[in-house]
């Protein structure tokens, strides 16, 4: 059996500036029968990888130049700018709305926070061409580098990458998840499928055992179509940690849809606060009389509830 190598690394934190918006730019629209295309102005660059975002935008990636998102509804593009020698490929976006890419140029694997334009990077050891990502239910990232010849598996709340090397010119290429939890993946030059043996993925939540975790406090603005929760709360960890916090909103006991909150996750023990942004994406007006809070054990998998607010708003997009 082949053991991965484990290295722990430090980020390279690039921080942005919230109240600098990203440039935008409108970018031609082509409709013709069951396809649109919207015409990149970088005649310079290709486009190279795309990702569907949770709340319908897309997200592409240039090479060297900015990480773009496209917003079909407007059609307009949002361009957030990488670090001074940063290349980005393969793209991916998680559940909470970070939007992770694979540096070719400097070897690392990168997340952006699209709210505040945080970039952070965690240079992959021995890294060389970072190529492919596929993203777990609980939050960590398979790739493949294709000149390193290796298959690798990145947890961002530890700074661990597991290094699986792979025999010298396989160019390890594409990779998916399978529900066993095996990693496949294609080697170009190996001429050669692979399979990467893995935890099982999509498997029930554990118990959350009581007293585990405690909401002793809540407080709740709410403006138009837009809500701020932030929950105090007690961890003893039993559970395990990391874990995540989600929330529904009701209207009669029954869970309304075209609202999105990206999950705040809880990394340690003891008593904390978490804060959660709520959005209603509707186009009429809605209205709800509670809120639902929930324990998530992976970041795409179900949750338990632990908490109901009472709470009666109108929402105007």
């Amino acid at each position: 059996m082949v053991e991965p190598v484990v290295q722990q690394v430090t980020p390279l934190v690039y921080p942005g500036n919230p109240l600098l918006p990203p440039p935008i730019a409108l970018f031609p629209v082509t409709t013709f029968g069951p396809f649109t295309e919207w015409s990149s102005l970088a005649s310079d660059r290709y486009v190279e990888r795309v990702a569907a975002a949770p709340d319908g935008r897309v997200w592409f990636s240039q090479g060297e130049a900015p990480l773009c998102r496209l917003d079909p509804d407007t059609n307009t593009v949002l361009y957030y700018g990488l670090p001074a020698g940063s290349a980005a490929l393969a793209v991916a976006v998680d559940a909470t709305g970070h939007v992770w890419f694979s540096d070719t140029g400097r070897a690392a694997l990168g997340r952006l926070d699209p709210t505040t334009g945080d970039l952070t990077l965690w240079l992959i050891p021995g890294g060389q061409q970072p190529f492919a990502l596929a993203l777990t239910p609980v939050g960590e990232i398979w790739f493949t580098d294709r000149e390193g010849d290796l298959v690798g598996l990145f947890r961002p709340h530890t700074g661990e990458f597991f290094l699986y090397p792979l025999p010298s010119g396989s160019h390890p290429l594409f990779l998916a998840l399978g529900q066993d939890g095996a990693v496949w993946f294609t080697a170009e030059r190996g001429n050669y499928v692979g399979r990467l043996a893995g935890p099982p993925l999509g498997t029930p939540p554990r118990p959350l055992p009581p007293e585990s975790f405690v909401v002793t406090g809540y407080a709740v603005s709410q403006s138009r179509n837009t809500a701020k929760l932030t929950i105090s709360y007690t961890c003893d960890g039993s559970a395990g940690v990391p874990i995540w916090l989600g929330v529904e909103v009701l209207r009669e006991g029954q869970v309304l849809s075209r609202f999105s909150a990206a999950p705040a996750v809880i990394e340690a023990t003891g008593s904390g606060k978490a804060s959660l942004l709520l959005t209603y994406q509707g186009t009429g007006h809605q209205s709800s009389d509670a809120l639902r809070i929930l324990v998530l054990f992976a970041l795409e998998g179900p949750g338990t509830v632990v908490k109901e607010i009472v709470f009666r708003a109108t929402w105007i997009p």
